[in-house]
């Protein structure tokens, strides 16, 4: 602290003599000035530190992602999509033979799920669901190739359950070859 207001002492110093001949007349007020400028700043840290400490940062990660890598056909209406191969599986909450979720806390999580559907008849709907309820929606037409891409923020408790679905037509043909993925990571806990 004696350190720091010597250096504000030093600065003012440096401009007050360039803009006031009576700087010894001057230091006691510079002084009270620097130390009321210090005490503002600690202040500021301690309030953001606060704010900062209500959030639950977890202290194990939970994250995963995994991909599409082979064609799922024939995909009945309320089927779970597969995604094979896991990238990352942090916290181990996520299932490839199944490809379901299991929450290992509660709290607030970021979904993000990536479909491909093959030309066909119908169009392709699909969905994020949380607990067997539909959170967002992705489409694709049904004419050519189309790309459905959904992302989501919810909150999760404990032992719930997330995963993409087909919600449309029960001759669901999803793309493999990593044109679809899914992912999840735990933003903080709740």
């Amino acid at each position: 602290m004696a350190l720091m207001l010597y250096k504000a002492h030093i600065g003012f110093k440096s401009t007050f003599k360039v803009k006031c001949k009576y700087y010894q007349c001057c230091l006691p007020f510079l002084i009270v000035f620097a130390v009321r400028k210090l005490n503002i700043t600690f202040l500021l840290s301690e309030e953001i530190s606060q704010v900062r400490s209500r959030r639950t940062i977890p202290e194990m990660p939970v994250a995963f992602t995994a991909v599409k890598v082979t064609d799922q056909t024939n995909v009945g209406i309320n089927q779970n999509i597969l995604f094979e191969q896991v990238v990352l599986n942090e916290g181990n909450a996520f299932h490839p033979h199944t490809g379901v979720f299991i929450a290992p806390r509660s709290g607030i999580y970021c979904f993000h799920a990536s479909v491909m559907a093959r030309p066909q008849t119908n169009p392709f709907h699909a969905a994020i669901s949380h607990n067997g309820v539909d959170v967002v929606l992705m489409h694709g037409e049904g004419t050519a190739y189309d790309h459905s891409t959904a992302i989501v923020v919810i909150r999760v408790q404990a032992g719930e359950d997330v995963w993409v679905r087909n919600t449309g037509y029960v001759t669901g043909n999803i793309v493999g070859y990593l044109y679809g993925s899914f992912s999840g990571y735990l933003l903080w806990e709740a």
